[in-house]
């Protein structure tokens, strides 16, 4: 059966991605998949599994019996089509938290939910390293963080003594990566500590 998928929500920090899948003809399927570890092959792994599990519930469907009678009305059991309710994702500080995924049922819903809860002090560093390694923010965003902090001309005065590769990447470049040798030498010409850089790649994915 041939299938089509959306990524609905997409978050590395939780290793958490949310994909509709779609096919003619049928109700859509939303998954929500936790994907370890978050590379690029393990995610498609995981959505084509995923994927495997929404055509076998179209093939459930289809096999229901369409002259199967409804279920009786009357006697000692109630038949009750339960409302299923995916809650939003939570808003926390992604650096201190995380959103883990719960499941309730009640007598009319089935619901699921999150439980926002507090890292511990290696899980921060595990992730401050997996954020380092993958934020990025425009040029102009890193401009106006500069210059926001007073710092924007001070580092057009350092831009001649670096290498001309950080030179090019600096006046050329449509974004700006916080691993990038740029930022490395930058930080280090403006005498900002490793965090002080952090804060301001956190201002400029604002701006």
């Amino acid at each position: 059966m041939d299938y089509t998928y959306e990524i609905i929500k997409y978050h590395p920090q939780d290793l958490f991605i949310q994909v509709k899948y779609m096919a003619d003809g049928k109700p859509d399927i939303l998954r929500n998949i936790v994907v370890k570890p978050f590379t690029q092959e393990e995610i498609d792994r995981f959505i084509d599994m995923n994927g495997q599990y929404a055509v076998k519930t179209w093939g459930y469907i289809d096999a229901v019996d369409p002259n199967m009678p409804e279920p009786p009305t009357t006697g000692t059991k109630t038949f009750v089509q339960k409302e299923i309710v995916n809650e939003p994702y939570p808003d926390f500080d992604e650096f201190t938290q995380k959103a883990e995924q719960t499941y309730t049922e009640t007598d009319t819903q089935c619901i699921n939910g999150w439980n926002v809860l507090d890292m511990d002090a290696q899980e921060q560093a595990d992730y401050l390293v997996l954020w380092r390694n993958n934020v990025a923010v425009t040029m102009r965003q890193c401009r106006l963080a500069l210059k926001n902090q007073g710092l924007l001309a001070t580092v057009q005065s350092n831009i001649d003594a670096l290498s001309e590769d950080s030179q090019i990447e600096w006046e050329y470049s449509a974004a700006v990566e916080r691993k990038s040798p740029l930022v490395t030498s930058l930080g280090g010409a403006l005498g900002l500590t490793e965090v002080q850089l952090d804060d301001l790649f956190k201002l400029a994915a604002t701006l």
